[in-house]
């Protein structure tokens, strides 16, 4: 009989220990599975935050290469150069002789004219001033050997130390072209004269500094 009740008693232990491990065993789980949802939102906040951080970059480099497109477009027509460093007179820019003095040249070999030839090579500044309307003041040289005086010579410098004495370099004479027939004056007169800026560096006809649709101002 104490055999049969001990054998029972030793039973609902064995009963009740699987119950208690079963139980700590789902109570495990339930830990696990909380940690696991809690690890999980953490990481969907985090994956969160890289999805709002992925859209506000995606939007920003939209919007900055809208910026530098529209920048992009500025330049193709100003090439970028704040020119408000220039005096203006009448919406033309005046030109001191310094910034065409600074110009540069490169040696290159030219096959139509079958040697190395001096190419300018024209700075910012200058591609910002093409096409522009400007006034440059300097000495007035005709050009004697076209006979016309609608095409005459500005200068930085005097007949005898300019270009064409060989004491100056290209870049200090200024092809001077206009519609009508200028004024005739005496060489080296300092005069004033306005006109549409371009720059050549392949017609060897003109200078590399040329004034189109030219006019002589009166001076102040």
């Amino acid at each position: 009989v104490l055999y049969r009740y001990f054998n029972e008693f030793m039973h609902k232990i064995y009963f009740y220990k699987i119950i208690y491990i079963n139980l700590l065993q789902m109570i495990k789980k339930i830990l696990v599975l909380l940690i696991d949802f809690h690890y999980i939102k953490k990481f969907r906040f985090n994956l969160l935050l890289v999805l709002v951080f992925v859209i506000c970059v995606v939007g920003c480099r939209n919007v900055a290469d809208k910026n530098v497109k529209d920048l992009t477009s500025v330049e193709k027509t100003t090439t970028g150069v704040d020119l408000s460093f220039l005096e203006m007179e009448d919406g033309a820019y005046v030109i001191p002789w310094k910034y065409l003095l600074r110009l540069q040249m490169d040696s290159s070999y030219n096959e139509q004219m079958a040697m190395v030839v001096e190419l300018p090579v024209f700075n910012d500044t200058l591609k910002a001033l093409e096409g522009k309307q400007v006034i440059v003041e300097g000495y007035y040289i005709p050009a004697t050997e076209t006979k016309d005086n609608q095409i005459v010579i500005l200068s930085a410098f005097p007949f005898a130390e300019c270009f064409y004495c060989g004491k100056a370099g290209i870049e200090s004479v200024i092809d001077v072209l206009s519609v009508k027939p200028l004024p005739r004056m005496k060489t080296d007169t300092k005069t004033r004269i306005r006109g549409r800026f371009r720059l050549n560096a392949e017609n060897f006809d003109y200078l590399v500094f040329v004034l189109e649709e030219s006019s002589l101002l009166e001076k102040d």
